[in-house]
């Protein structure tokens, strides 16, 4: 038997409108060339709508024999994004364009006009929304997932020199000479032609500007919540100069129904208590005007001071609203999933056990600390000389090992990174260490020198590293899914047969409701097909029990014999209206609520 467990997942409306759109330009324009255009007008003088006008405007030129009607396709789907609808122009998007004698105008043609002469005219721009649309690879979020560490890492506001010598200055300064090149009036007082005590240009000023974008932001995020309910998302740790920062997100429902999640704030906190923890988030939200009775979800890892049911932060938060929930972050349960898989290997358990006495080794001794630094420049120096490694703004930073948390999302793969990095300064600190100092310093020295120049330790210390960084990316068109029989005393997940299981569909996450699923089907030849969610044979092949002989459902081309496009819902009203439809299944009840999926998905 085969146990099938849906989870019930909020779809943003945004992607569906989207999914419904992309099939609608999928499909393409209707424009029908083969039929006999109706006459329109008096007797003496009849006009009639023109196949060669589809030509002249094939871009987006449709035509509808029911209301022997022009429209715009663009225009339809994006127009009251726009004004198209609203402002007395929804001729070409909802009532349709049927006076053919404005056609033939010259420049006052009626097509030429809704087009309109300039770039940002409503039709223009509902065309614009159409193309981007259909460009996935041009998405803000695919462009942002192409640039790598280093792209983002030479992309910074402030540089290391940004003298007047300097062949770099970075962004700021590049970005006030651009302005200057642009206009004299600017180029006449800012930077050199500047008095030297006015060039507003020094780090306070720049942190100042930055403070002013995030108070902006913020401020418009705020705006954006409103009176809405909302939930705080909140994690700590601790920067590269020892101090602890405290990350606040929101998450909400704005007014198109929408869940977002908002980056909201960095606090630096004195401590990690619970209590400090509330006050200083308290502090955020007044300040922003958000009322913690609206509080609705806190999402916290499962450390002792966020979890604690007596005096953690989820319940002091609890005392002020009792319908703010505590939900530990999914992300510190993967972890704690990775960490408990790893340490049922053999291998790696002692890996990160000697990993650990590595670092304390090191970390503990601030003159051990220091050497480390010491070490690690001298060998940088080494490198840089013999052209082994690339230099740059930003590269080459002398840092210190990382220690490996379990609570800590991505720490054991930081603390791995750390260590090959600087692999040859940490084996020289401590070779030089098992001969100095005391009895116990020398020993545990030793023990963690023996470990480090061990082939096993630096085998899985590689190894390790490329695990943990593909668990890093979450790269789910990596991962494959792999169906295995259960313990015997589970038959209910026992391995399906093939005749039992037709396909696996994993669906209903944002990229693919944007993309529509990629689903093959094998044929009697033996031969793979691939196949669209929107066409009339995919109907049977996932609801079988629906179509138990495998009649076509709905299509995205289904057409009245006007020739008028019929949604998904509109066909199967009509289908459940036949009586002989009724007579397939002996469950009536079953068999609406089956259909009534249908259409819902």
């Amino acid at each position: 038997m085969l146990l099938i467990m849906l989870e019930l997942k909020q779809v943003n409306p945004l992607i569906l409108f989207h999914k419904k759109v992309k099939a609608y330009i999928i499909a393409g324009l209707y424009q029908p060339t083969n039929i006999c255009y109706p006459a329109s007008g008096n007797n003496n003088h009849c006009r009639y709508f023109q196949s060669s006008w589809f030509k002249k405007f094939s871009s987006w030129l449709e035509y509808s024999p029911e209301k022997d009607a022009a429209y715009c396709l663009s225009c339809y789907l994006f127009g009251k994004h726009y004004g198209a609808r609203n402002d007395g122009k929804n001729t070409f998007s909802e009532l349709g364009f049927s006076n053919w004698k404005k056609v033939n105008n010259g420049v006052n043609c009626a097509f030429v006009c809704h087009e309109g002469s300039i770039p940002n005219s409503p039709h223009n721009l509902c065309v614009k929304s159409c193309d981007d649309l259909m460009a996935q690879s041009k998405h803000i979020d695919k462009v942002l997932d192409r640039h790598s560490d280093e792209t983002i890492a030479n992309n910074r506001l402030r540089g290391d020199d940004e003298s007047s010598g300097s062949l770099n200055r970075e962004n700021f300064i590049e970005l006030i000479k651009l302005l200057a090149s642009c206009n004299q009036n600017v180029h006449n007082v800012v930077l050199e032609n500047a008095p030297e005590n006015a060039q507003y240009i020094s780090p306070s000023v720049q942190k100042d500007i930055l403070h002013i974008f995030a108070r902006k932001v913020r401020a418009t995020i705020r705006e954006e919540i409103g009176d809405s309910k909302f939930c705080i998302i909140i994690d700590e740790a601790r920067d590269e100069s020892k101090r602890e920062q405290m990350s606040v997100v929101l998450r909400f429902v704005d007014k198109h129904g929408c869940v977002q999640e908002r980056f909201f704030d960095l606090i630096h906190v004195s401590d990690t208590c619970s209590l400090t923890l509330k006050t200083e988030i308290s502090s955020v939200l007044s300040r922003h005007n958000l009322d913690v009775q609206n509080l609705r979800g806190q999402g916290y890892d499962r450390a002792s001071n966020m979890r604690g049911e007596w005096n953690g932060l989820q319940a002091l938060f609890l005392k002020d609203c009792p319908f703010a929930y505590y939900i530990y972050c999914l992300a510190h349960r993967l972890q704690l999933a990775l960490v408990s898989a790893a340490k049922e290997v053999c291998y790696v358990h002692q890996f990160f056990s000697k990993l650990t006495l590595i670092v304390n080794v090191m970390t503990v001794s601030p003159k051990r600390h220091d050497q480390l630094r010491v070490a690690q420049a001298n060998n940088v120096a080494n490198l840089i000389a013999n052209d082994q490694i690339v230099t740059g703004s930003g590269l080459n930073q002398i840092g210190t090992l990382q220690r490996a948390g379990d609570t800590r999302w991505g720490s054991h793969l930081n603390s791995v990174r750390s260590l090959l990095c600087m692999f040859d300064a940490t084996c020289e600190v401590l070779e030089k260490s098992t001969k100095e100092g005391n009895f116990s310093t020398r020993s545990d020295a030793s023990a963690a020198y023996d470990a480090i120049t061990s082939f096993e330790f630096v085998f899985v210390l590689h190894l390790m590293r490329n695990i943990l960084e593909l668990a890093q990316r979450l790269d789910v068109q990596e991962c494959s899914l792999v169906i295995r029989e259960r313990p015997a005393n589970q038959p209910q997940y026992s391995l399906p047969t093939a005749s039992q299981v037709a396909a696996i569909i994993v669906g209903d996450d944002i990229e693919t409701m944007v993309r529509g699923r990629d689903i093959k089907v094998q044929t009697h030849t033996g031969n793979l097909k691939k196949i669209q969610e929107f066409v009339g044979y995919y109907d049977p092949l996932q609801y079988p029990l629906l179509f138990p002989f495998g009649t076509h459902g709905w299509d995205i081309n289904t057409r009245t014999q006007r020739g008028n496009k019929v949604s998904c819902r509109t066909y199967y009203s009509y289908m459940l209206q036949e009586r002989i439809m009724q007579k397939m299944l002996a469950e009536e009840r079953y068999y609406h609520r089956r259909l009534w999926t249908v259409v819902e998905t």
